[in-house]
């Protein structure tokens, strides 16, 4: 049976003054998802490019960064992303103020044509570049994709959308927010987007 191939090499560490920058290097041909779980994330910054490995790059802040890590595992053909942290002992409502005490931010650089899975409470999501399929569910920040390539499926809650994108046959939807878009050639790609407060904005990519 051939063995799979996976690297992880821990490029570098940087303490000080409660700062924590660490990045990662995965090589596994097998990954096809990568999922990202994390409340204590407050921003989320992924492109695609031809490079064959995953970069995650992670920068933590805050008063227990000594204490918080970014952890990564892989799956059978899932990368995982989530954070280790201390428990702390605020309300529900107050989760937007998390960020206070961790925060967290990523940033990958990933092969085109993967699946992604991204789910959090605060974070907001920058994505550009080619995917299979992205699924992003944000409760209260902004997600941005630009010169986005793909199927996907967006929903926030009271977060704005913004997606350039060159192609695709899109649904948009929003409760209370304001929806505005520029025609878009169709294609057999879908995305389909939806916001209960937020603003929704769809822009044709400038070549």
């Amino acid at each position: 049976m051939k063995s799979i191939l996976f690297t992880l090499l821990s490029l570098s560490v940087i303490l000080l003054y409660g700062q924590k920058i660490e990045e990662k290097t995965i090589s596994n041909s097998a990954i096809k998802s990568i999922i990202i779980e994390g409340d204590a994330i407050f921003k989320i910054t992924i492109k695609t490019s031809t490079t064959k490995n995953i970069k995650i790059t992670s920068n933590i802040e805050g008063e227990y960064t000594s204490n918080t890590n970014v952890v990564s595992k892989v799956d059978k053909n899932d990368l995982l992303i989530t954070c280790d942290y201390p428990k702390l002992d605020y309300k529900t409502d107050d989760k937007l103020n998390a960020h206070k005490v961790h925060s967290i931010e990523i940033s990958l650089e990933i092969p085109e044509h993967l699946s992604l899975n991204i789910n959090s409470e605060i974070a907001s999501a920058k994505i550009s570049g080619t995917y299979k399929y992205l699924l992003l569910e944000l409760n209260q920040g902004n997600a941005q994709l630009l010169n986005f390539s793909g199927n996907a499926t967006i929903n926030t809650f009271n977060g704005n959308i913004y997606i350039e994108t060159s192609n695709a046959r899109i649904k948009a939807k929003t409760k209370t927010g304001i929806l505005k878009t520029e025609k878009i050639t169709e294609s057999q790609n879908h995305i389909e987007i939806k916001s209960i407060n937020g603003n929704i904005n769809i822009c044709k990519t400038k070549n």
